[in-house]
């Protein structure tokens, strides 16, 4: 059985085909976004702190702070991607004593079936019994209080932490938001604990079942790594580097744009359009890309299975079958909507739907959606 963790689970969530990419083909992409490269120096830094005070020192802000910055300095590179406009890595510059029980831990908290689940808390800390989980944050945004109730990761961990200090009066989740200079905190009891975990076995198994893994775009999608290679983004990547003149012969941006232009135009051009929408089904299978990218517009190809039943006319050993399998009545005397969709969200008996097989005719339709580009 694999091993699982936040992230993972996350990734099968926010886009199937990225986790099909990153776990499944285990290609790696050399990419780092500002965000994630400024919360590695964060923690970098804060695990400096709680290790520096556990060992009976306690270093000054100002030294601190010059050691946020040499490693800044020493790791920042161009190769750092800065997703915002008008951003650049100055934008990205920020800065009750307990026990500290461990930071950065690794671990592996065991669900049963073979199943582990990564457990990696970036301070676990204790003070008058009462263990806390501290995760820190340098997010621009705060979230409310319901989010942070149902919070996966740091409830997660606390599974772990009640396995390992029994004894604890109480776990608490906290978050610090450094920009804000702002703790939150969160808690759950047993049975909260307990569904939780039931949930996430029942993802772990939805991701060892899956067989499909479509892509999912959403505003996650500036920060992907894996956008080159993914049907959606892939024809963009490949016509932002090209020249000039490179980029309006380009076959894609070609057939965008003159559809796009048929498209506003008056119906004696509806054969033309038709011609270039057969053209640009053809170059997203053979490319295959989803999305294409013109001078203005881009248009998404997306592709469904559908059902091709006999004429009127020749239907009368259909009928007979459906007849026979007591779904005449049901499907409103030959309701070829309905029929259609029962074959296809095989919601036929299975006797019957071997039966009319024969009948039917599967084939695969295409729709085009036009929209303006906002990259």
């Amino acid at each position: 059985m694999p091993t699982y963790s936040h992230s993972k689970i996350s990734t099968f969530e926010q886009c199937r085909y990225k986790y099909k990419l990153k776990y499944i083909d285990n290609i790696y992409v050399d990419w780092e976004g500002i965000e994630a490269f400024m919360g590695k120096v964060v923690h970098e830094t804060l695990e400096k702190l709680y290790s520096d005070v556990q060992h009976m020192k306690v270093p000054e802000l100002k030294d601190l702070t010059e050691f946020y910055n040499k490693k800044w300095k020493k790791e920042f590179t161009n190769d750092v991607k800065i997703t915002k406009d008008n951003y650049t890595q100055e934008n990205y510059k920020p800065f009750n004593h307990e026990k500290t029980l461990g930071l950065e831990t690794e671990n592996l908290l065991d669900l049963g079936d073979g199943r582990k689940y990564h457990i990696r808390i970036d301070r676990l800390s204790e003070k008058d019994g009462i263990v806390h989980i501290r995760d820190y944050k340098t997010s621009l945004t705060l979230p409310d209080q319901a989010k942070l109730n149902e919070d996966r990761q740091l409830a997660m961990y606390s599974i772990w932490v009640k396995e390992q200090f029994p004894e604890a009066k109480k776990i608490d989740l906290i978050w610090h938001f450094l920009a804000f200079n702002k703790e939150l905190k969160s808690a759950r009891n047993e049975f909260q604990l307990e569904q939780l975990r039931s949930n996430v076995i029942n993802i772990m198994k939805e991701i060892e079942e899956c067989k499909e893994f479509p892509t999912q775009t959403s505003a996650l999608c500036n920060w992907c790594e894996y956008q080159s290679m993914c049907p959606e983004w892939k024809h963009l990547y490949q016509i932002q580097s090209k020249s000039e003149e490179d980029f309006k012969n380009d076959d894609g941006v070609s057939m965008v744009d003159k559809y796009a232009m048929l498209s506003s135009t008056i119906s004696e051009f509806e054969r033309e359009r038709e011609r270039i929408k057969e053209d640009l089904i053809k170059f997203s299978k053979a490319k295959d890309m989803s999305v294409i990218f013109g001078s203005k517009n881009k248009i998404s190809v997306s592709e469904k299975e559908d059902i091709r039943l006999p004429a009127k006319e020749e239907r009368f050993l259909l009928d007979l079958k459906l007849k026979e399998g007591k779904l005449w009545e049901e499907l409103s005397e030959l309701d070829t909507h309905k029929l259609k969709e029962y074959i296809l969200e095989n919601k036929l008996p299975e006797e019957l739907k071997i039966e009319i097989e024969a009948f039917i005719e599967r084939v695969k339709s295409y729709r085009l959606s036009m929209s303006k580009r906002k990259d």
